[in-house]
């Protein structure tokens, strides 16, 4: 009978002990054995046979390492304990309306081996199936893994597993899932009405017949019946105006009668304009300029013109601004037409308030600076118009145009508007 020598460690030195005629250790730790060629090895109930240098307990796992001299039949056994590695496991929502979860594990019990040599990795219990995925270690703390899940959006209990990289579980929890839902954005405020209305009294006068347009124009179009009187008598003048919109620009076209009633001249003939909507900002700030040309539509109307002009509009709950400014240039020198300035100015500003969801209010102040031909000295003009339009797909609309001045139609114009529209 011989005695037999074989050093045991491990690797790492702290995770391994011989305790009580046992061997005791991390199931993650490496033994190291030294020993004599002559002696032989065996684990569990397997053959004996040369000591190896080093063995991986976790691929290995043996309960029982036995060693004796070769060719002697008795070996001294040494029973193998294992300090068992365990993982907690903590579930954190993710962000709102992801239905995504981050996965946090800490493990526990490696006695100074590296978690890397665990292979831990996650099993997630859902309704369709297991699925399983890698941990990840957080920077400059191995032992504390993560991983991001996708559970959707209902809520309920779901199991999770943390296996090591051979299958065994270090830890399982049922946990519960309760999915943060997406915030809701605070409703948006309601955009103000449109600026301006469709159909502003505008003066029958071939010389004030300017409209008040906002960049932004609804499509649709109006018939207008409007009346003024002076001392010679009324006359009333028919009108029609559409707006066709491609956006951000429209494209319009206005047709007036000859005066009905007394004979008067009148803006008897046809415009076509185009506007575009060029810089806006919601419904708060709206800029654009405007093109139109006048054309006459019979041997006495008002001769060709041309109309430059920009506007700016916007609102602010139930208020609304818009300004126009712009210039008109007859393009005709005929006599046998009715006449009008040969050049003039103008500005139209107002504003509306919607007084109730399906009213709108407005009053606008317009002034004309304009020269006739052989005049010196320019001509001022202006009025005040006000009004009340539906603010409906078929609307109508009231308007009436004061003025100090008698000279182009009277103190007082009136009109009545029926229409439709889509803004």
């Amino acid at each position: 009978r011989g005695l037999t020598v074989v050093q045991a460690r491990f690797d790492p030195a702290g995770a391994g002990r011989v305790e009580g005629g046992e061997l005791r250790a991390s199931r993650y730790a490496w033994l190291l054995l030294e020993a004599s060629p002559a002696t032989e090895l065996g684990l569990d109930a397997g053959p004996f046979g040369p000591v190896p240098e080093r063995i991986e307990l976790a691929r290995r796992a043996p309960r029982e390492a036995r060693v004796r001299e070769r060719g002697n039949e008795e070996a001294l056994a040494w029973p193998l304990r294992y300090d068992e590695a365990s993982a907690s496991i903590a579930l954190v929502p993710g962000p709102p309306g992801s239905g995504e979860g981050t996965v946090r594990v800490a493990l526990d019990g490696l006695g100074g081996v590296d978690p890397a040599r665990v292979g831990a990795r996650l099993r997630v219990h859902l309704r369709g199936g297991v699925a399983e995925g890698a941990l990840r270690a957080r920077a400059g703390d191995p032992a504390n893994l993560s991983a991001v899940v996708v559970l959707g959006d209902r809520a309920g209990t779901v199991r999770f597993d943390v296996v090591d990289g051979r299958g065994r579980v270090l830890g399982s929890e049922l946990l519960d899932w309760r999915p943060v839902p997406k915030e809701r954005p605070a409703p948006p405020r309601p955009p103000g009405p449109p600026p301006g209305v469709l159909a502003a009294p505008v003066a029958q006068s071939p010389a004030l017949s300017v409209p008040w347009w906002a960049p932004s124009a609804p499509q649709g179009g109006a018939l207008v019946l409007g009346a003024d009187s002076v001392a010679s008598g009324a006359a009333a003048q028919l009108r029609a105006h559409l707006v066709g919109v491609i956006e951000p620009l429209a494209v319009e076209a206005r047709l007036g009668t000859n005066a009905l009633g007394e004979p008067r001249p009148t803006d008897a003939g046809a415009w076509l304009g185009a506007r575009w909507r060029a810089f806006e900002l919601g419904r708060p700030l709206e800029l654009g300029p405007a093109l139109r040309l006048g054309l006459p539509t019979s041997s006495t109307s008002a001769p060709a013109r041309l109309e430059l002009g920009g506007a700016a509009g916007g609102s602010h709950g139930r208020w609304t601004w818009l300004g126009d400014v712009g210039a008109r240039f007859a393009l005709q020198d005929d006599a046998r037409r009715t006449a009008v300035p040969d050049g003039q100015a103008f500005i139209v500003l107002g504003g509306t308030y919607q007084a109730a969801r399906w009213l709108r209010a407005y009053s606008l102040l317009d002034l004309h600076a304009m020269t006739y031909p052989g005049d010196d000295v320019a001509a001022v003009r202006g009025g005040l118009g006000l009004g009340l339009e539906t603010a409906t797909t078929v609307f109508g609309d009231l308007g009436l145009r004061l003025t100090p001045w008698e000279d182009l139609g009277g103190h007082v114009y009136g009109q009545i508007a029926v229409g439709i529209r889509s803004e």
